[in-house]
């Protein structure tokens, strides 16, 4: 449908109308040899009948008094019926009491059980049985089997035929056509040209020609109408353009300004989700994704190796109460840049919450790594904090938890079970 869809209308109208009475035709002739092949199956049918009705009233004398050779003889007048390819009389007991062949067979063939009065179709055969009766008696059977060769040449005839009247149709369709889509396509055609000359040139003053007060007609007077709007609409489109260009250009500026206020709130919002609102430092969310990516770490490369230290304020609620929750908000800030100054670049120093802080310690050789750091971090924060005019003092307790249980052992799967670890250890401290 694809090829048919991007051809010209003239050709699709030809096409249409060939296809149309092909199909027509085709139908017809088949219907006809259908037909004729139903009415001739029947009346091959009558024939042997006839035949074989002939056959059995030949035979009942030569069944009567046991004459295998006179019943011979009445099948052997078969020969005069090109299409009989075999024939036979059985007895009343059913043995084979004379059987004909046709003469351009060779051999001997072998006669079917017999069977009651019927015919059946099979492969290229008409095959026939019919009772023979004397008196009221069934004395014997008639069995004659027919080929289809007659039925085959006439449907070969009849092919034929129909090839030559659909090459003499398609042609006849073909002229018909080849005159007659003109009608319909010369007007859609020019319409087709007139369009095409508005939209290169952009000359809306053009004009299609209205040949018939038919559909097409009514297209083409809608067409020119629509140019006519069209010729119309174009000056004040023009105005309308460059007014809309002035106002594009001050609303993107505009524009320009809300993205970037936009982007940096944002910016802000992200931080904000990820970072203490307090301290600044990471939050929970944040430390968790540092965490897992420092645990895959560690379990594709077995000789790196990080530390969590878990960190938990001493005497704060102590100095929270006394000297005020902003006081203790101030402290909490003032730590969390201590704890950012004894850090390398490469390490985290985040806030869980309250009074508890968590640093990673990035790719380090083994735990005194881990220890030393530790005992860094306990030095800075044992010294005075100046918080309001107030001069406080503050102690750590650390826990550790390294990102291998034992040196040789595997790796942390899970950053909650790390962080778990590393909070008991600060506990039994």
């Amino acid at each position: 449908m694809g090829i048919f869809r991007d051809i010209s209308i003239k050709r699709k109208l030809i096409l249409i109308t060939m296809l149309t009475s092909s199909v027509a035709l085709i139908l017809a002739c088949v219907a006809f040899v259908t037909y004729e092949l139903i009415m001739f199956r029947r009346a091959m049918l009558r024939e042997l009948s006839i035949l074989a009705a002939i056959i059995g009233n030949n035979s009942t004398a030569a069944l009567a008094f046991n004459d295998p050779k006179s019943a011979q003889e009445t099948l052997a007048a078969l020969s005069a019926e090109e299409h009989i390819v075999s024939a036979c009389i059985y007895a009343k007991d059913g043995r084979v009491f004379a059987k004909y062949l046709r003469n351009d067979l060779k051999g001997d063939f072998s006669p079917p059980e017999p069977r009651g009065d019927g015919y059946r179709f099979e492969g290229n055969y008409l095959i026939l049985f019919r009772q023979v009766v004397l008196d009221g008696e069934v004395i014997g059977r008639v069995y004659i089997r027919s080929d289809l060769q007659e039925m085959y040449a006439r449907l070969k005839r009849y092919a034929g035929i129909m090839v030559l009247v659909m090459l003499a149709s398609s042609f006849v369709a073909f002229l018909l056509s080849s005159k007659l889509q003109r009608v319909i396509s010369q007007p859609i055609l020019h319409l087709v040209q007139t369009a095409r000359i508005v939209s290169t040139e952009k000359n809306y003053s053009i004009r299609a020609i209205k040949h018939s007060q038919d559909e097409l007609g009514l297209l083409i007077e809608g067409f020119n109408e629509m140019l006519t709007q069209i010729q119309g609409r174009d000056t004040a489109l023009q105005k309308a353009h460059d007014e809309l260009e002035k106002r594009v250009e001050e609303r993107t500026k505009e524009l320009q300004q809300e993205i970037v206020e936009r982007k940096r709130v944002e910016e802000q919002l992200l931080y904000n989700a990820f970072h203490d609102g307090l301290t600044g430092l990471p939050n929970r969310t944040l430390l968790m994704d540092r965490l897992g990516r420092l645990i895959e770490r560690a379990k594709r490369h077995k000789n790196y190796l990080f530390a969590v230290l878990f960190l938990d304020l001493d005497r704060f609620k102590v100095i929270n109460d006394s000297l005020g929750h902003a006081m203790g908000d101030q402290l909490l800030i003032e730590i969390g840049r201590r704890l950012e100054r004894n850090l390398r670049p490469n390490d985290t120093v985040a806030r869980l919450g309250g009074d508890e802080f968590v640093t990673l310690l990035d790719d380090i050789k083994d735990v005194t790594d881990a220890t030393r750091i530790a005992d860094r971090i306990q030095e800075e924060l044992v010294l005075p904090f100046k918080v309001g005019g107030h001069e406080v003092f503050t102690s750590v307790s650390i826990g550790i938890a390294l990102s291998r249980g034992n040196p040789s052992g595997p790796p942390y799967h899970r950053p909650e079970d790390l962080l778990r670890d590393a909070d008991t250890a600060m506990y039994l401290a």
